[in-house]
């Protein structure tokens, strides 16, 4: 199960080429939420500096230089209410509390 909401949660395959009858499990993934958020607080509002001694930094089909970060979200996937920081995380929460509620439902009945 785990592994599941990895896939379908962003880190190997985009959200936006998944299969339009897996995609709505997006919403129900850990991962996606987790994921998001990462890329929100670190990405938003930033700038990534270009370096002379290496190779310039691109991302999709900018060449921008320094790389504005939300850029890199929107190559991403991440737009409208996906790139909220406090939406993502505020999902996690509200997912952590029904699983755990499921969880002790589903224990206390087998007892």
């Amino acid at each position: 199960v785990t592994l599941f909401f990895m896939i379908i949660g962003g880190f190997y395959i985009p959200p936006a080429n998944l299969h339009v009858g897996v995609r709505w499990t997006t919403w129900i993934s850990f991962a996606q939420y987790g994921f998001s958020s990462f890329l929100v607080n670190e990405f938003s509002g930033r700038f990534i500096p270009c370096s002379e001694d290496e190779a310039p930094v691109r991302f999709g089909v900018s060449e921008e230089c320094p790389l504005p970060g939300d850029e890199v979200l929107a190559g991403m996937g991440l737009s409208g209410i996906s790139s909220s920081y406090w939406f993502n995380t505020g999902m996690l929460v509200i997912l952590q509390l029904f699983f755990r509620g499921a969880a002790y439902a589903l224990l206390r009945k087998l007892k």
